[in-house]
């Protein structure tokens, strides 16, 4: 045989040490494995082919696993049925914030409440020690022009101002006020409340 009939195993084998034979022997035995298994007669079609048949008895056709009659579902209704399916959890929701709002109210109202019944009373102006000002007048008489005037409960401050067509006096309940007046020809063209809050009794 010339190297022209060789062929690539047998020049692959001839280029190889002699240490890599054992190694590709065994490469070429377990290659030829599963040759046994191979049919010695194929059949020409698939027809020839022996049939398997299966146990009805011991495995069944399968119709027990079908649904006699199918569930109902709302699928063709799309994002309305999620929609409705949420509506409890919204109306659990809406109900939690409302009444979160109300107890909000509630205490807000209860923690001012408190905060006016225990309010400091304002010192207007601090007095020495045995001071008598129970006989000091405390109303003032504006007549004309503008002035910004404070009115509080606790002596000696203002309680009332009198004004030529009104009076001004400081509200029940209330510890100090401030208005800004403005009289003309003996007529208020102006009285604003800057805070607090009083009550006005006309002439």
């Amino acid at each position: 045989m010339s190297d022209r009939d060789q062929s690539p195993e047998d020049e692959l084998l001839a280029k190889s040490p002699e240490t890599d034979l054992p190694h590709r022997s065994a490469s070429l035995e377990r290659a030829d494995d599963g040759l046994d298994q191979l049919l010695a007669d194929p059949p020409e079609t698939d027809d020839d082919l022996s049939r398997r048949y299966v146990d009805l008895e011991r495995h069944g056709d399968g119709s027990d696993q079908l649904l006699e009659q199918l569930p109902e579902t709302d699928h063709h209704r799309g994002r309305f049925a999620g929609y409705e399916a949420g509506a409890r959890v919204r109306r659990f929701i809406v109900i939690a914030l409302a009444l979160a709002s109300v107890g909000a109210v509630i205490a807000g109202y209860m923690y001012i409440t408190y905060l006016h019944d225990n309010r400091t009373p304002v010192h207007a102006v601090p007095l020495p020690e045995g001071t008598d000002i129970s006989q000091r007048p405390r109303t003032m008489t504006w007549s004309s022009g503008k002035a910004r005037l404070g009115l509080t409960r606790e002596p000696p401050g203002l309680l009332e101002i009198e004004l030529p067509d009104r009076v001004i006096r400081l509200a029940e309940g209330c510890d100090s006020a401030q208005v800004r007046l403005n009289v003309d020809n003996g007529r208020t063209v102006e009285m604003i409340v800057l805070f607090g809050e009083v009550d006005e009794i006309l002439h």
